[in-house]
């Protein structure tokens, strides 16, 4: 059975199922904890918070990154108008699971959702972070300052999947 499926047998609605999809894709499946590129102890589908076990069952998995998903979305649409789009909401809440709720404030976001540009919103997932004289152009896909290619990648990934329904 896909994730998808698995999500959907736990009750997800529509626009979860496509945001922990996405996002489940992107982060893997790990049963057994590891340290991310960061150094972070990291299990399941990306997940660093909570107490740590040993090891994890695919269904404990699919449940937090349900439970996970639900608590980024909620948070993310604090501050996103409820007439933005579907895939622009799911992009944001995959960039919010990856970088933070806290992190999802920097102008770099804030200025076109509250503007309602959707198209500005998802340049601004993937445009560099840096631009000439070191002005923020982007969303980071930085670890400790260093650019990291995967984030990169996941970033590209996130705008596309914000474009989806523009």
């Amino acid at each position: 059975m896909s994730l998808r499926q698995r999500l959907i047998a736990l009750g997800a609605g529509a626009a979860l199922v496509a945001a922990a999809s996405f996002i489940g894709q992107k982060e893997g499946l790990s049963l057994v904890p590891y340290a991310d590129i960061g150094g972070v102890p990291t299990w399941c589908y990306g997940e660093t918070v909570g107490d740590v076990k040993a090891r994890y069952t695919v269904k404990e998995c699919d449940t937090l990154l349900l439970k996970r998903v639900e608590y980024f979305h909620t948070g993310v649409m604090q501050f996103t108008p409820k007439a933005a789009p579907a895939s622009v909401q799911a992009a944001l809440t995959s960039v919010a699971y990856n970088v933070g709720l806290g992190g999802m404030r920097h102008p770099v976001l804030q200025e076109p959702i509250a503007r309602g540009d959707w198209a500005a919103v998802c340049r601004a997932i993937e445009a560099p972070w840096k631009g000439k004289l070191g002005v923020a152009l982007g969303y980071k896909a930085t670890v400790r300052g260093k650019p990291v290619r995967g984030l990169e990648n996941r970033r590209k990934a996130e705008a596309a999947l914000c474009r989806q329904d523009l």
